[in-house]
């Protein structure tokens, strides 16, 4: 549903923002006192940048903002009326424009609008008598990166402080116009919601002295660690005492640079940061977030990633949440550069969609731990839209999502995370030149940031094609389980689209893969596929000195998607069902020119002189799931492929686990399915006796990709899905 323009708001309200103009790292405080009364209907649009923080009266109201589009830019809707009094009220926002692309955000002018409406009538809104400031608390401009895929980490300075969220302070000027007309549209999905779970668990502490450090990161990651006992520093014996939010006062004796604390947050969190924290005097913080305490401490600087926050306490109390940087993780760090601190609460708040779980009872403890673990992995996941992992990219690509939403059909009820999610592809899809859906993620640009990739003009090439097409097949598996026809037609432009582009590479012999030189050909992270590494920064450098070569998986997976879409077409009665049916006959067969029958394996690649090489997991799993080529064949790949996990091929990983699973379940059945059950078992019933509260990206937890692989990510709620589909029987 689309709103006109800025008439979505009150018809007055205007495109404003600092006369400063664009910044990098920005953050902008608004301030508009207006006159309403108490207890009618009020009701607060807005629309800003990055992110949005609300308060009425002093009072925390709201945050978020939709991910979108210049051309699709969403507002929210937030009712006001309990936070409003009779007469003068105050209305402050903080708003951040992050000033440059990230994965999941696309750069767009820097532009905020609002309109409070009392019993439908305006009685704020933007305009240039809106009082606008640099924030005094957040330190705008450069900062360290906390992901090169996220954006920035960030500092607050507390001793700035000086009654913004009531309207006062200083320094403030009229906001100036913005020649902007971003076309509104209302938020699609519902707010996720703040949950306040604050008990946590202190589990080491002691004191540090400063190692160094170029960035915020490196100076946590450096630090020399010195531990003490709870009763040496705070008086209080662990036995009785160690939890928060109760009150410890920490003493470092003056033995160090400051005094150190870990927080054990019990479980998996996603959300924002919280403390109340008092000192004697002014004191520079780092706090620190993590996974795991692999490295005897929160590891808060890998691979040019900063997992971490910068704070300045002023003397006294500081009671504090930050609404701005979302987080996740198990663990907090607290550096504090002072002798004392007063520590009473330290934790971050749940920031959860709201979502109705349907029942699952599994038959035996075990299963029931790894469908439970699985369950929070995906809730985790899952804010303005599906993200990969909740803190280290928190991006809606295509495989990850297509996976998401497939194991969350039967774990929730309602399917509007999957539409929406499904939209925003081909919103974004609308703009690209190549016929492909996004870059890899949307709405921002996701492979920008690794070495050698280069788009001759924005927009142009780029990205990871089979992830177009996994967003095709989440597209028909979301029919599938709704019928919304209506939906198909919306989107059919941009599913062809991708087909036609993949059509255009069908040979003889298969399907090629894009130009290496302008795109990442990645199917999973199986060592030995191409482009022949695991690790991320030398992607583009070795695919770009690589020929393009035939690949099996496409093949078999574009084969596989045309027959969907020949059959939910012909379901509609609607489009050329014919069509796509004759591709799936066309393509289907080509997958044979891989097979080997000396050992029973497909290859994965055939290179321009017709060599067949390479043999993976993934190659096998796609071809017995997309039941492609000559089905005669996929029993023996199935036992050969299962029998061992040193079965002579490259090792698949958890992001392909359903094609494998239930690509074995098609080719043996009843015999493939009870292997699937003692494999999740082998795999996350491990996981779950190792203490994991969600599961991981990659079989090798935290030491993956060179230490940095994230302890909660989506694809990992595999789980859920084959107990659901097959045990629980529940409908599909």
């Amino acid at each position: 549903m689309k709103d006109s323009g800025i008439k979505a708001l009150s018809g007055k309200a205007k495109w404003i923002w600092l006369k400063e103009g664009n910044g990098l790292n920005q953050f902008a405080e608004f301030v508009k006192t207006f006159t309403a009364p108490k207890g009618k209907k009020a009701t607060l649009f807005l629309s800003g940048l990055t992110q949005n923080v609300v308060y009425v009266n002093g009072k925390f109201v709201h945050n978020g903002q939709y991910a979108d589009f210049p051309f699709y830019k969403v507002y929210d809707m937030v009712d006001i009326t309990d936070y409003l009094v009779d007469g003068q009220n105050v209305l402050s926002v903080l708003c951040y424009n992050q000033g440059d692309n990230s994965y999941p955000y696309l750069y767009k002018t820097p532009a905020f609008t609002f309109s409070i409406e009392v019993d439908g009538q305006a009685v704020a809104y933007s305009d240039t008598d809106t009082l606008v400031r640099l924030s005094k608390t957040y330190r705008s401009g450069k900062a360290f990166t906390l992901a090169p895929p996220v954006g920035y980490t960030l500092h607050c300075d507390l001793t700035g402080e000086d009654g913004f969220v009531n309207g006062k302070g200083a320094d403030y000027e009229n906001s100036v116009l913005v020649d902007v007309d971003y076309p509104l549209f209302p938020r699609p999905t519902k707010y996720p919601e703040i949950i306040d779970d604050d008990k946590s668990l202190i589990t080491a502490q002691g004191v540090f002295k400063d190692g160094g450090g170029d960035t915020i990161g490196k100076k946590a990651q450096y630090a020399f660690l010195s531990s003490r006992t709870l009763v040496e520093m705070t008086g209080v014996v662990r036995e009785e005492c160690d939890t928060l939010p109760n009150e410890f006062n920490f003493d470092g004796k003056g033995a160090g640079d400051g005094v150190y604390v870990v927080i054990d947050m019990y479980k998996e969190r996603a959300g924002y940061l919280t403390f109340d924290l008092e000192t004697t005097e002014d004191a520079e913080v780092i706090i620190a977030m993590g996974e795991h305490l692999a490295d005897m401490r929160v590891r808060a600087f890998v691979g040019g990633r900063n997992f971490a926050m910068g704070f300045t306490l002023k003397k006294g109390r500081n009671v504090f949440t930050e609404y701005v940087r979302r987080i996740a993780g198990r663990y907090l760090m607290l550096y504090v550069y002072t002798n004392k601190v007063t520590v009473r609460k330290l934790t971050v708040l749940d920031y959860m969609y709201p979502l109705t779980e349907t029942p699952a009872v599994l038959p035996d403890p075990l299963k029931q731990r790894i469908y439970d673990v699985g369950l929070r992995t995906l809730k985790l996941c899952i804010h303005e839209h599906y993200e990969d992992c909740p803190g280290r990219e928190q991006s809606l690509y295509g495989q990850d999502s297509r996976n998401q939403m497939l194991f969350g059909y039967g774990c929730f009820e309602g399917t509007e995370m999957q539409r929406e999610s499904l939209r925003l592809f081909a919103i974004g899809g609308k703009i690209k030149k190549d016929g492909l859906v996004g870059a890899s993620t949307v709405p921002g640009e996701a492979l920008s940031n690794l070495p050698g990739f280069d788009k001759p003009e924005k927009y142009g090439i780029g990205g990871i094609p089979n992830f177009a097409l996994c967003w095709v097949l989440a597209v028909c598996e979301y029919y599938e389980h709704t019928k919304d026809a209506e939906f198909i037609k919306e989107v059919f432009p941009q599913m062809k689209r991708v087909m036609d582009a993949y059509e255009d590479k069908i040979r003889d012999i298969g399907i090629e893969c894009f130009p290496h030189a302008d795109y990442f050909n990645f199917y999973e992270w199986s060592k030995g596929m191409e482009p022949d590494t695991n690790a991320n920064t030398d992607v583009m450098k070795i695919l770009r000195t690589k020929a393009s070569t035939i690949d099996c998986i496409p093949t078999a997976h574009f084969a596989f998607i045309a027959g969907k879409i020949s059959a939910i077409l012909a379901d509609m009665k609607w489009g050329d069902s014919e069509k796509y049916a004759k591709l799936h006959d066309l393509v289907s067969p080509l997958v044979e020119n891989f097979y080997d029958e000396t050992d029973g394996y497909y290859f994965s690649y055939i290179d321009k002189e017709g060599k067949r090489y390479g043999k993976h997991e993934c190659t096998q799993a796609h071809v017995l799931y997309c039941e492609a080529g000559d089905k005669a064949h996929h029993a023996r790949v199935a036992r050969q492929m299962i029998q061992s996990r040193d079965n002579g091929l490259g090792r698949i990983t958890i992001s392909t686990y359903q094609y494998k699973f239930e690509g074995v379940i098609k080719a043996l059945g009843d015999q493939g399915l009870q292997w699937v059950y003692s494999e999740l078992e082998n795999v996350f019933g491990k996981m779950c006796f190792e203490g994991y509260t969600s599961f991981p990206e990659m079989e090798g937890g935290e030491k993956v990709f060179e230490d940095a692989a994230s302890l909660c990510h989506g694809w990992a709620g595999i789980g859920c899905y084959i107990y659901n589909k097959y045990l629980l029987k529940k409908p599909w």
